[in-house]
């Protein structure tokens, strides 16, 4: 009886041992392994159409029976699959529509055969229960931009209230969009449709196919609305390939973070998944154009994508995480003067920088990041007179102006390997320029070039400048000037300050406000030039020679210590949540302004235009 016991002690325990090792193995079993056994998954979906493309382009079209004029044909077609491919990734929309409805005919094709009765498997849009946060944000996405175009996510945002501040416990406003408000919004936007068409559905799994295969994860979709900019890696815990932090904290590859109305927005229920997924990313989305290649010894690299966004890309070691700053110049709806200065009075800083304009003035637009000096740059230059060429200086091809004024006569140089920005400064003085513009003076270089052609060579410098101050833009072009010039003797701060006050004419300054942009002033900054000594002056002609020699000790000891060089005049302000007129400009200027104005029509306009300005004092 103790040996059967024993027996079936035995049994039970071997039993036992083999049903847990079986549990725990298929507990362990790799998500790859899982998703095998599942043809309906997005990652067995994207494996099999990189595997249709890469048959594709390997088939050897000589080896079949075809006409010279098929084989042409069948050519052209491959070749325009193989660019199309590679330049998808580097945000040509064109080229990345080709290759999703590519992709969309792989789904319903024959090797992964997704029809109207198996869709649902692959993201179950029928049941918004098992459906992801990233699946509800892209479905509400995917309709958002079927009926506005590259304007769906700001409609999206707008509609839900995500640009609204939240308040922390130290009463900072912060601005987030969570889990929880993507699972709300999706809640009151199923009930507004109808319903999700086959077409509605493959289209969205397109989308996602792309991302995972060409496009850039879970950001892809992002890239192709017209917002400000789209960055990264740049929040989070740098991932190192083990962590000693809590469950808590995220990785740095969960960071996705947009810039919208100038507001720079968290969507922390986006995610890229993976570190390996962040790597790619950063490794891809500046390739077109780029200067250099990413590495170890290249750890920043600033370029173009075929959008003509800017592309910032960093890695360690220079960083201490894998990080992408794209910055796109298309989220301003119209370039129209009143869609970017829309508030109340428009007409006064709208009028008032024409007229600077068209009177060859140099205007440096000021103001912090994101603060719409780019869109603003591109609106006011609407008001160089057509009979004249402007002539752009950039880092990278990013303003876009060819795009926004097809007929007007422009160039534009950036600087290369070969040739600097000096070199291509020099050739632009040859180019038959009228209005010179630089798109962003952040450099000692580029301080010096912009007082260079603000005094020689063109009739009109424009740039745009990080100042928040008219001090603090004199001061640091003055300083940019003894840096660029400290080999060459110049070192006089006051000769330096003056040269600057004598260049730039007009400050224009942005400014945003929890997204509201706006322009809050124009100031004329006018340098002093009389250079008399009290004594000089008529009015003290009379006073006795004591008293001039002590006017004039007084005023040798202001020059030889902090004697201003220039003065500044508020032309128009922003007050009260509307524009003011202030001031006219200084007689020199408005002499300036009439002396280059085509026609005798043109000066009565521009006077009677002006003398209106008093109504909004």
């Amino acid at each position: 009886m103790q040996t059967l016991n024993l027996v079936l002690i035995l049994v039970i325990g071997a039993a036992l041992i083999v049903f847990l090792f079986w549990y725990f193995t298929k507990l362990s079993k790799s998500e790859e392994q899982l998703d095998f056994e599942n043809p309906y998954t997005i990652k067995h979906i994207t494996s099999q159409v990189a595997e249709e493309f890469s048959s594709a382009l390997k088939v050897n079209l000589k080896e079949q029976n075809l006409t010279r004029r098929e084989l042409e044909a069948r050519e052209s077609a491959k070749q325009e699959l193989r660019i199309s491919l590679k330049e998808s990734a580097y945000g040509n929309p064109i080229a990345k529509k080709y290759i999703k409805n590519f992709i969309k005919d792989i789904i319903r094709g024959k090797s992964i055969g997704v029809t109207e009765d198996t869709v649902n498997n692959v993201i179950s849009f029928d049941n918004p229960i098992r459906l992801s946060t990233r699946d509800k944000f892209e479905i509400m996405l995917y309709f958002y931009m079927k009926e506005y175009k590259k304007e769906g996510l700001i409609q999206l945002i707008e509609d839900y209230g995500w640009l609204n501040p939240k308040i922390d416990s130290d009463g900072d406003y912060t601005y987030e969009v969570t889990h929880e408000e993507i699972e709300e919004a999706y809640k009151d936007f199923i009930v507004t449709i109808e319903h999700i068409d086959y077409e509605d559905k493959l289209e969205i799994i397109a989308q996602r196919v792309f991302s995972e295969y060409k496009g850039f994860g879970a950001a892809d979709i992002l890239f192709d609305n017209a917002i400000d900019e789209i960055d990264g890696g740049t929040s989070g815990v740098p991932f190192t390939g083990y962590s000693a932090t809590s469950e808590e904290q995220p990785y740095s590859y969960e960071s996705v973070w947009i810039k919208v109305h100038g507001i720079d927005l968290k969507l922390s229920f986006l995610s890229l998944e993976s570190h390996d997924e962040l790597v790619r990313i950063c490794s891809n989305v500046y390739k077109h154009n780029a200067p250099m290649a990413l590495s170890r010894r290249n750890p920043k690299v600033v370029s173009t994508m075929m959008d003509n966004s800017r592309v910032v890309v960093a890695r360690p070691p220079l960083s201490d995480s894998w990080e992408f700053f794209v910055r796109k110049f298309d989220s301003m709806p119209s370039l129209e003067p009143t869609v970017v200065l829309s508030d109340e009075g428009n007409i006064v800083p709208i009028t008032m920088i024409k007229w600077l304009i068209k009177g060859y003035s140099n205007v440096i637009i000021t103001g912090m990041q994101a603060s719409g000096k780019t869109t603003t740059l591109k609106s006011i230059l609407s008001f160089v007179p057509k009979s004249e060429n402007i002539r752009i200086q950039e880092l990278a091809f990013e303003s876009n102006l060819r795009q926004a004024y097809p007929d007007r006569n422009i160039s534009v140089l950036q600087e290369t390997d070969n040739v600097t920005a000096q070199e291509g400064l020099d050739l632009e003085k040859k180019m038959n320029g009228s209005y010179f513009v630089f798109a962003e003076v952040a450099t000692a270089e580029g301080a010096s070039w912009l007082v260079q052609t603000a005094q020689v060579g063109n009739k009109s410098t424009i740039g745009t400048h990080h100042a928040k101050t008219i001090r603090d833009l004199i001061i640091s072009m003055r300083n940019n000037l003894l840096d660029a010039h400290s080999g060459a003797g110049f070192q006089s701060e006051k000769a330096a300050e003056e040269m600057v006050a004598r260049a730039i004419n007009i400050d224009f300054h942005m400014e945003s406000v929890a997204g509201h942009r706006f322009c809050s002033r124009i100031t004329e900054i006018i340098p002093i030039e009389d250079t008399r000594y009290p004594s000089e002056l008529p009015q003290n002609e009379t006073l006795p020679i004591d008293e001039k020699m002590k006017l004039d000790t007084i005023e040798n000891f202001k020059r030889g210590t902090d004697r201003a060089v220039y003065t500044s005049r508020d032309l128009v302000v922003f007050e009260n949540g509307k524009y003011v007129f202030k001031n006219l400009p200084s007689e020199t200027l408005m002499e300036k302004i009439r002396l280059n104005l085509k026609s005798d029509d043109q000066r009565k306009l521009f006077e009677s235009e002006f003398n209106e300005l008093r109504k909004y004092a």
